[in-house]
């Protein structure tokens, strides 16, 4: 079979899951309900496999469906709804003929039109788009659980300009998390949905019938709208609610009974995931990389039938959050040092649980590459004579910037830390001393550059390489958060070696930031727990086991009955203070504090191990209590999804645990409610997963190292005792 052959098949293997699962998801849901005061005279137009139409259509009720409009007017009752539906979005327009309008009036039809190429006495205007555009509810018509300004997500809509004076709902861009709460911007808001004027005739100026393939969200408000419709088009029945299945959707609900070895099942399906993805490049399709252009570096997600790569070329960043017409997400095809070792921690724990083989040399050639092959650690990093001698480049890509900063010169502190972290862990699980030299050189790298504060400043290497190293050792580095991670490898690095600059800069820098928190907004305690527990087994004194309480009874203020971690504003500047400034940067998921999301980039993910850090050094109940509840949801919202398996066993980085959905405001532009990162989510979930499985700790995992005599080897060069001894 030819390799198209072989795509074709697979377009047409999707295409039959779509039909598959949507008669599956209106059969099972029974989506015309028995309680009906009678049937709904609807004829539909459309291709068989249309959203709306297979969900309405059950086992139990059957509606008239043709392949044109002139068929249904014709064929449709006296005084009946038609649903005109758009086959060829978004390529075509919907043409209807202003005779043939007047023939469904003549009949006195009640006409649902999508995405139409023209109307009478209306100028319909161009297929346009609207970089982060909403829909906003505009009217009352929807009543009082769907109320004006409430937001739904249509993704990747197109649409055609028209003037309408009463829109039941708009497109434009706004802030707000459920509610438009700036209200609508004075521009670029345009109608989708709205009764033409001269009556009979309800226009969606976009799809709304592909609500199932295209994702819209959330559901709830969908199901609203749509009934909405159905019962416009049959004033005189009763509309049915309508019921479906989510083509990506949480693995269980909030009550479901799960199996024992749930856990288990939610690790391998994890580790799994980034197979599935395509997330390991293949020497085949590595050229795509260099494709992908400057960050972001967006791109079509690897195809289902390329080969799976072994780690020996790398791995890509994840998904992006951005969702298209037909329900796919592009990928991130960015190289990251810390995705990469994160995610051979994460195979290193597949290897051992699994006793799998192949995962055992994924994660050494994910290491490989990260250290011997990619310019992470090579260049400047490789250069003895050099300031930056050892330190972990943030991304591989070359020219990643448009102005042609390289992204592999940036020095970030968390994400070093937790790329060496990754590294230490997997080579004891690995059992292989064969990063040593790596590892040991950049624990000395980043120390170095390590203020005396104990923090330290994110850098390039356009700026190291003009003051040098001994710069940042001397300098008096203001407190953020560019050290939580590295604290932890400091300590590690302290058991093994005693050398007293990795914890006397460690308890430093510690000591401000509990000087320094805020218990009412919390900021990143979700990745203090795991220093501040690793700071206990090196010093157990009172101070540092209130430290460590302090931290985690505050979090746990906001473990809801879920187990979710709530989402706290850590700072005001995060809230989108406009709607100008929605989707313009890095910002909150949130727009209040009380909005119900949870966070599994930046919250939840490091608080599972940051929990059961806490709980393995003081054996306190009332932490493990919390770990096995925040387990559970984690579990219960693994990705389930068989239309798009590149998406199942993966976490979103958003959750709403009132909708019990994927839902939060989108406002962040690079990583937003529906992105997967293979780093810092889908890694930290399933290791701390595998050592539940194991009954031990990372601390425990990583206490046996002889990196020693590598450090002794290199400190005298790169960390002399002239210049630690100096005052």
């Amino acid at each position: 079979m030819t390799f198209r052959s072989v795509q074709r098949l697979a377009a047409g293997l999707q295409f039959l899951s779509v039909v598959v699962l949507l008669e599956l998801c209106a059969g099972d849901a029974s989506a015309i309900s028995q309680d009906t005061d009678r049937h709904l005279d609807l004829v539909f137009a459309c291709r068989e496999d249309n959203d709306l139409y297979q969900v309405v259509t059950t086992s139990s009720e059957r509606f008239p469906r043709f392949d044109t409009a002139v068929e249904a007017i014709e064929k449709a009752q006296a005084g009946g709804g038609v649903l005109i539906l758009a086959d060829e979005y978004p390529d075509k327009t919907t043409i209807i003929d202003n005779e043939l309008l007047k023939t469904a009036a003549k009949k006195k039809l009640r006409l649902y039109v999508e995405y139409p190429a023209s109307l009478p006495n209306m100028n319909v205007g161009k297929v346009q788009e609207i970089a982060h555009g909403r829909g906003i509810v505009t009217s009352d018509v929807f009543g009082e659980s769907l109320k004006k300004m409430r937001i739904v997500e249509m993704y990747d809509c197109h649409f055609v300009s028209v003037e309408a004076d009463k829109p039941q709902i708009v497109i434009a861009k706004v802030a707000g998390y459920d509610t438009a709460v700036f209200g609508l911007p004075e521009k670029d808001v345009y109608p989708i949905l709205f009764e033409h004027p001269d009556g009979n005739i309800l226009i969606a100026t976009t799809k709304l019938s592909q609500f199932v393939t295209a994702r819209y969200g959330p559901k709830e408000a969908w199901q609203t709208i749509w009934g909405g419709i159905l019962q416009w088009l049959c004033p005189e029945t009763k509309a049915p609610a309508l019921q479906w299945t989510m083509t990506v959707r949480p693995s269980y609900g909030p009550e479901d009974k799960l199996q024992k070895d749930v856990e288990l099942q939610a690790f391998r399906r994890g580790v799994d995931w980034f197979s599935k993805s395509r997330m390991f490049v293949h020497p085949l399709w590595k050229q795509k990389y260099e494709e992908a252009g400057f960050y972001p570096s967006l791109a079509p997600k690897p195809q289902l039938d390329w080969p799976v790569g072994d780690g020996s070329d790398g791995m890509l960043e994840g998904f992006a959050s951005s969702i298209n017409y037909k329900g796919e997400q592009n990928a991130r095809w960015e190289m990251r040092a810390d995705c990469m070792a994160e995610a051979a921690m994460a195979m290193a724990f597949a290897a051992v649980v699994n006793k799998d083989e192949q995962a055992r040399k994924i994660a050494g050639n994910l290491l490989d590459f990260l250290y011997f092959k990619s310019n992470l650690a090579q260049g400047p990093r490789n250069d003895p004579n050099s300031p930056s001698y050892g330190l972990i480049g943030w991304a591989h890509r070359k020219n990643a910037f448009k102005d042609g900063t390289n992204s592999c010169d940036s020095y970030i502190g968390d994400e070093m830390g937790r790329a060496l972290l990754g590294t230490i862990t997997a080579a004891a699980l690995l059992k292989s001393d064969r990063w040593n030299d790596a590892i040991a050189r950049a624990l000395l790298a980043t120390l170095r550059t390590q203020g005396r504060s104990g923090f330290r400043a994110w850098f390039c290497e356009g700026n190291i390489q003009p003051t040098g190293w001994e710069y940042y050792w001397n300098s008096d580095c203001p407190s953020d958060v560019h050290s939580i991670y590295l604290w932890a490898c400091y300590l590690w690095a302290y058991r093994q070696t005693g050398f007293e600059p990795f914890l006397t800069r460690t308890k430093t820098g510690i000591r401000t930031y509990m000087q320094k928190i805020n218990p009412a907004t919390g900021g990143f305690e979700q990745k203090m727990q795991v220093p501040l527990a690793w700071l206990i087994r090196v010093e157990d004194t009172p101070e540092h086991r209130g430290w460590l309480q302090q931290i985690t009874s505050d979090m746990l203020t906001v473990q809801r009955q879920s187990g979710a971690i709530g989402h706290r504003l850590a700072r005001k500047s995060m809230v989108v203070p406009s709607n100008d400034d929605y989707g313009t940067k890095e910002t909150s998921i949130v727009q209040q504090g009380s909005d119900p999301a949870a966070d599994m980039l930046y919250t939840c993910n490091f608080a599972l191990s940051s929990l059961h850090e806490a709980a393995a050094v003081t054996g306190d109940a009332h932490y493990s209590e919390a770990e096995d509840r925040l387990t559970d949801f984690l579990c219960r919202i693994q990705i389930r999804s068989e239309l798009h398996p590149e998406l199942d066993g993966g976490w979103f980085r958003c959750f709403d645990y009132n909708k019990w959905e994927y839902w939060a405001s989108s406002a962040d532009n690079d990583w937003g409610p529906w992105c997967i990162e293979t780093g810092w989510t889908q890694t930290w979930i399933t290791s701390t997963l595998a050592l539940r499985q194991m009954k031990t700790s990372l601390w425990d995992i990583v206490a046996e190292s002889d990196i020693k005599k590598n450090f002794e080897k290199l400190q005298p060069m790169m960390l002399p005792d002239k210049v630690v001894d100096k005052k």
